[in-house]
């Protein structure tokens, strides 16, 4: 419970003072996403306190209980989170993306995946770096 205590308070108080920060349109998605996740996070106590309770509900009526809440809260959860941050540049949230390139590949003798006429692959690595 002190955890779940932690997360609300760090929702209600220092994260949404910083989505405030960065622009009205994301403090208004963060606020309808930290109230669903409050509700459906404060549902799941509901649900284990009901089929505790004098064995007032039958297993499987648990078990669908459980199954409706993980998929309002993880799947639903997402798709709000990727549809809501379509038009929010990731400039916007503080993050800078970083391309790297690794080194040239040298071919050696022993190294015979690679064609005389064919130039090697190269790989991108992105990182997203909090800048502050």
């Amino acid at each position: 419970m002190a955890a779940f205590l932690y997360i609300v308070h760090h929702l209600v108080f220092i994260a949404r003072s910083s989505a405030r920060l960065i622009g009205k349109d994301v403090h208004r998605l963060f606020i309808g996403i930290a109230i669903w996740t409050a509700m459906i996070w404060s549902s799941y106590p509901i649900a284990w306190g009901l089929s505790q309770a004098e064995n007032t509900t039958i297993p499987h009526n648990k078990t669908v209980f459980y199954d409706i809440l993980d998929l309002l809260a993880k799947p639903v959860f997402g798709f709000w989170i990727i549809l809501g941050h379509r038009g929010v540049g990731i400039e916007r949230l503080g993050l800078v993306e970083r391309r790297s390139h690794p080194p040239e590949h040298t071919a050696s003798s022993r190294d015979f995946s690679l064609s005389v006429n064919q130039p090697p692959l190269q790989k991108t690595n992105v990182q997203l770096v909090l800048v502050e």
